[in-house]
């Protein structure tokens, strides 16, 4: 199921929350239309069980957080980030704006992990109960919100909603094509997709943040996501991630799974080795260029040129 502007958009929780804390206006890491999708389907599922990966300032948190007190029903949110400090260079706390807005809505069940990839923490935070709502917005390159999706499925309950923002990231201008990773997740995964038309900033573009439920289906036929994971990977993981990410990946799917994931990592590590080393070289030789042309100058110079 594909369906378009079935999400019915609401604002009122980011209005909300920026009335109570102004500070958040501007911590808030994505466009109106954005936050009030995201409510949107908050308000639609009303879930109980909330797992936020990528946390920057905790603006979109602090939407969460006000969304689901208006609501009124019990919930518990957990965030991870694999930063300790917000990466735009405030040297603020990961997710401050997050916690400032749960202490201001007397948020008891909410709880923020930095400094670790969600397989560090996944199986600890799913030992309290399933999650049947999770908002993905990490690194955009591969791999990105795909292996951490894969990290995650295994603790989503039945028919949980996901949410990805920048799947059109892009087709952003000027163009970023690397980062598609939310791009090829809603589009390698089989779930019920969701998506708003963004009349205000784009409407004739697809838009930036989009959402699908899960099926049954979605386990079935989850090896198009591990194949997804073939493609070009900007970054690596350090050793310790790495081993993080295996650990959980080996324990909760079947070896034909774990056949397509070990050749993804191994080409992609394969690949970034690789172009590490032509990096070194291009700024080595660099280097010596620019070095034979200072010596140059400077001979050329003692010799009267």
């Amino acid at each position: 199921m594909y369906s378009v502007d079935k999400i019915t958009l609401n604002r009122n929780p980011r209005n909300a929350i920026v009335s109570k804390i102004p500070e958040i206006s501007s911590g808030i890491k994505m466009y109106d239309f954005d936050s009030a999708f995201i409510s949107g389907l908050l308000k639609t599922f009303t879930p109980s069980r909330i797992l936020e990966v990528g946390v920057s300032n905790g603006g979109t948190t602090a939407v969460i957080l006000q969304c689901m007190k208006e609501l009124g029903t019990s919930f518990s949110m957990r965030s991870v980030d694999i930063l300790t400090q917000a990466y735009d260079g405030s040297q603020c706390e990961i997710g401050y704006l997050g916690k400032k807005a749960a202490e201001l809505l007397d948020v008891k069940d909410y709880r923020l992990y930095g400094g670790v990839v969600l397989p560090q923490v996944i199986e600890t935070l799913a030992s309290e109960g399933s999650f049947d709502f999770l908002i993905l917005d990490t690194a955009h390159t591969l791999p990105g919100e795909a292996l951490d999706f894969l990290v995650a499925l295994p603790f989503l309950a039945p028919n949980a909603v996901v949410c990805l923002h920048d799947i059109r990231q892009n087709q952003k201008f000027p163009p970023s094509p690397y980062n598609i990773a939310s791009n090829v997740l809603f589009n390698s995964v089989v779930a019920d997709k969701y998506v708003n038309t963004d009349e205000t900033r784009a409407p004739d573009y697809y838009p930036n943040t989009g959402a699908f439920r899960i099926t049954e289906d979605t386990l079935k036929h989850v090896n198009n996501v591990f194949g997804a994971l073939t493609q070009n990977w900007l970054s690596g993981l350090d050793e310790e991630q790495l081993r993080a990410y295996n650990n959980v990946i080996t324990r909760h799917y079947p070896q034909e799974s774990l056949w397509i994931y070990e050749k993804a990592v191994v080409m992609n590590q394969n690949s970034l080795r690789y172009l590490a080393a032509q990096n070194q070289k291009s700024e080595e030789c660099g280097f010596a260029k620019k070095l034979v042309g200072k010596v140059t100058r400077r001979i050329a110079r003692r010799i009267g040129f």
